[in-house]
């Protein structure tokens, strides 16, 4: 599996505000954070008549999404509660968090789900495709951040499992996406049947910052290279 090393503005803006936080007279203190996400489209290249398709994400909670910092905060891109998910709609997952000082542990677990059903009196052939973008990034101290996607049919007949892992032990920066495809599944469903389709994304992050000071050459040095790295943009691919 391949990485590639692009940077995008609007998920890693609020990490550049983080390290820059960190300074305060002539001494900087270390700060650790992360910011990762997951973007899952679902389409159809069978016809859709005859179907009623439902879908939803849903972030669930504790012990599944938790946060434990000695002083840390996370921000999720959604909260309590389900979401609609549609055809040919792309929908983001997205974490980010911040560790101020001793150690930081947290883990967001989100489900999408697409249900399909038979509502005619013909045996209907479906042909769906999930495409996923998932996307890692650290920067600061110490910092270990993974994206897990795990998607399945309810029999299992169609399953599959990607990750991505962003890690760095001394003051730097370091980030990854991939984008991946489960290729066609086909299925039948006869009148009056159905079929659930999920996907599982996990967002798990381990940090450490420790409250010293650190040469400022060694923030500034950070400072410019998330500018080079976060802020230049790529161009999205066109998911069908």
């Amino acid at each position: 599996m391949g990485f590639a090393n692009n940077g995008s503005a609007r998920f890693f803006y609020p990490t550049v505000v983080a390290i820059l936080s960190v300074f305060y007279g002539q001494q900087a203190h270390a700060v650790s954070v992360f910011s990762n996400y997951a973007t899952l489209t679902y389409s159809l290249s069978s016809s859709a008549d005859g179907l009623d398709i439902d879908g939803s994400f849903e972030m669930l909670g504790s012990p599944d999404s938790f946060l434990i910092a000695d002083n840390g905060t996370v921000t999720s891109s959604h909260g309590a509660g389900l979401f609609p998910l549609t055809l040919d709609t792309p929908l983001s997952f997205s974490v980010s968090g911040q560790d101020n000082a001793g150690e930081f542990k947290s883990q967001h677990y989100g489900v999408f789900s697409l249900n399909f059903f038979n509502s005619s009196t013909a045996v209907i052939n479906v042909d769906l495709t999930l495409n996923y973008i998932l996307h890692a990034a650290v920067a600061g101290e110490t910092a270990d951040s993974d994206v897990y996607l795990d998607y399945y049919s309810s029999d299992y007949t169609f399953s599959g499992f990607d990750s991505l892992n962003a890690t760095l032990s001394v003051p730097f920066s370091e980030q990854f996406t991939v984008n991946g495809s489960s290729g066609v599944f086909s299925f039948s469903l006869n009148p009056g049947e159905s079929e659930t389709l999920s996907a599982d994304v996990k967002i798990a992050s381990t940090m450490l910052a420790a409250p010293v000071p650190l040469p400022a050459a060694v923030w500034s040095f950070l400072v410019g290279l998330l500018g080079i790295l976060g802020f230049k943009k790529r161009k999205q691919p066109t998911i069908a």
